[in-house]
């Protein structure tokens, strides 16, 4: 009688242990086609810097800069699988000093960028707020790799003389960027009111249009992407943007180049300010592997059209070294020298020598 009782009780274990076993595996199921990937991400950077911003080293300043080699930053990414290669994508990050924990984009919780939309085979069509394919930075750019320092290195990188590669982002945007379709890539955007602190008043009602092409055939990468601001006072006409950019990678040294112009910038770029003025910009640069590393050297020119009184002319030289303590850990250096000529003549924001040292982490 005891052994017929005992094997009851085993039947019946067993019985609930596989039923709990197959709940399980159920539930997961379940839950990997129901919930999106999602992960959470960022990037810390901080370093020491030197400014001298003063005639003869009359203004030399020691202190914390965060943010120097990739601005601080953190951020939520996913997607979902919806079935015959579509998916469901979203991101929100958002830009902080590490230095003194303020939100950064004027005080945005996710000022960088905040998007949802479909990717498939075709691409990928979002909306929201979002980075342009030529500002250097976000999920949709196509340019950061023509410049040595990745449009980074704070006030060392490009973004000194391209107004579109100082990170300009738009609101209420909608964007498509296409797969890679034999080495070429296309981007189209279009925001309805580029209400953005970057740009002045009244940019609520400021439209905007651009596209963006990039071909990758081995060592070569070109890119160029066309901007164009309308704004609605008759007497400012449109602002265009057009970069251009080569590199070419040829092992031990990769050659950088590139060439822009801006017609009629009334939105805060490379030289501040905008005053409607034309200009023309290069930089010309090499990524040297060195000791484990990437030696980074660029030179770069930015020659403004006089309107009135106003004419903005820029010369930069710039020096940096990367060295990544681990895969995701960064040691680097920079320095540069930058020169405002004409109407720029004197002004700290412009002419002053700089070196900074410091660590990135990303996680």
């Amino acid at each position: 009688m005891t052994r017929i009782i005992l094997i009851g009780c085993v039947r019946r274990h067993l019985r609930r242990g596989a039923a709990s076993v197959l709940a399980a595996a159920w539930l997961s199921a379940a839950a990997s086609s129901a919930w999106p990937a999602t992960a959470l991400y960022g990037i810390v950077d901080a370093g020491l810097r030197v400014l001298d911003s003063g005639p003869a080293g009359g203004n030399v300043k020691l202190g914390v800069k965060a943010g120097h080699r990739s601005q601080s930053r953190w951020g939520v990414r996913g997607s979902e699988e919806l079935g015959d290669g579509m998916a469901a994508v979203f991101a929100l990050e958002g830009g902080f000093d590490l230095a003194t924990g303020a939100p950064g984009q004027g005080g945005r919780l996710l000022g960088r960028q905040a998007y949802v939309g479909f990717k498939g085979r075709m691409g990928t069509l979002a909306l929201g707020r979002f980075a342009l394919p030529g500002s250097g930075t976000g999920d949709f750019d196509l340019f950061a790799r023509i410049d040595p320092f990745s449009t980074g290195f704070s006030n060392v990188g490009i973004q000194n003389v391209f107004s579109i590669a100082t990170g300009a982002r738009v609101d209420h945007g909608v964007l498509w960027k296409s797969e890679k379709m034999s080495g070429l890539r296309f981007s189209l955007i279009h925001s309805f009111h580029i209400d953005d602190l970057k740009f002045p008043p009244p940019a609520a009602r400021i439209r905007m249009n651009g596209l963006a092409a990039s071909y990758e055939n081995g060592p070569w990468y070109g890119v160029a992407t066309f901007d164009r601001f309308d704004h609605p006072d008759a007497g400012r006409p449109a602002q265009a943007n057009l970069q251009m950019g080569l590199t070419y990678d040829a092992g031990l040294i990769k050659w950088h180049a590139a060439y822009a112009r801006e017609h009629r910038q009334f939105i805060s770029g490379a030289v501040g300010s905008g005053h409607g003025a034309d200009a023309v910009a290069g930089m010309l640069g090499v990524t040297l592997r060195l000791a484990g590393g990437h030696l980074l050297l660029a030179r770069q020119m930015r020659d403004g059209k006089a309107l009135g009184s106003y004419e903005a002319d820029r010369r930069v030289w710039s020096l940096g070294y990367e060295s990544p303590l681990s895969r995701r850990t960064l040691l680097y250096f920079s320095l540069a020298r930058s020169s405002g000529r004409k109407s720029l003549d004197g002004d700290p924001d412009y002419n002053y020598r700089q070196a900074a040292v410091g660590l990135r982490h990303l996680f």
